[in-house]
């Protein structure tokens, strides 16, 4: 039966590539937006490759691809906006810097009027990635967090950064409330909780970089400040 299915994959391969070089200059004219297409493009491939963590020839979930199972798209530890907003309004209320008074003018309106798209936009589902599909797969998701979801975790705030194009809380460390001092890994660098964006969420994971060429700037909080939040998986 093995045998069968490595045969049947090995002629399915060679008619793929047949076809593609047949079609060769066909597929070359075809062109898109690298902006737009890059993020989606990596998100599928990776749950592809995630899907093949889960395949294994000669089994009926194999051949299914793992339909019937989850796809998750990133593994976070989520806290509560509206718990984010009023510390930040509380702890940087007298600061005078026009970026800081920008966001805070932002972020007391958010809940009465619809600002500007020039403007950009809120984070609303305010939350520490742990782990994303584009780095990972499924089955480092399960090894990984499976035996921490729904658990609570104390996040330690350490700063806000403010880039051109985005704003987060850097976070200093994670713990646990348990007596088990066991914590989930992170693959972030730059461990933080998104507040703000111009376009893409995503492009807060390049503010530590900005910092240290001068293009985002960090404000301490005087104290670390913490905040109570849980882990979740997200399709």
């Amino acid at each position: 039966m093995k045998r069968k299915l490595l045969v049947l994959k090995t002629e399915m391969e060679l008619s793929l590539r047949n076809e593609v070089m047949a079609h060769e200059d066909f597929i070359a004219s075809l062109t898109i937006d690298e902006n737009i297409s890059k993020d989606s493009f990596i998100v599928d491939l990776a749950n592809v490759v995630g899907a093949l963590d889960d395949l294994s020839i000669g089994s009926h979930a194999g051949a299914a691809l793992g339909k019937d199972q989850d796809r998750y798209k990133y593994v976070s530890i989520d806290v509560s906006k509206s718990a984010i907003h009023n510390l930040l309004l509380s702890r940087f209320c007298e600061n005078t810097h026009v970026s800081i008074q920008k966001l805070l003018t932002l972020i007391r309106s958010s809940d009465t009027t619809e600002s500007p798209k020039h403007h950009g936009r809120l984070i609303s589902n305010t939350h520490v990635t742990l782990s994303h599909i584009s780095s990972s797969s499924q089955k480092k998701f399960r090894e990984d967090y499976s035996k921490f979801e729904g658990e609570v975790f104390r996040v330690s705030l350490k700063a806000l950064v403010l880039g051109v194009d985005a704003a987060a809380i850097e976070v200093s460390s994670l713990g646990s409330i348990k007596e088990n001092p066991i914590v989930p890994p992170v693959d972030n660098k730059f461990v933080h909780i998104t507040i703000w964006c111009r376009d893409n969420a995503r492009e807060s994971n390049e503010l530590l970089e900005e910092i240290e060429k001068g293009k985002a700037t960090r404000f301490c909080f005087n104290e670390e400040e913490a905040i109570l939040g849980t882990l979740t998986f997200h399709k």
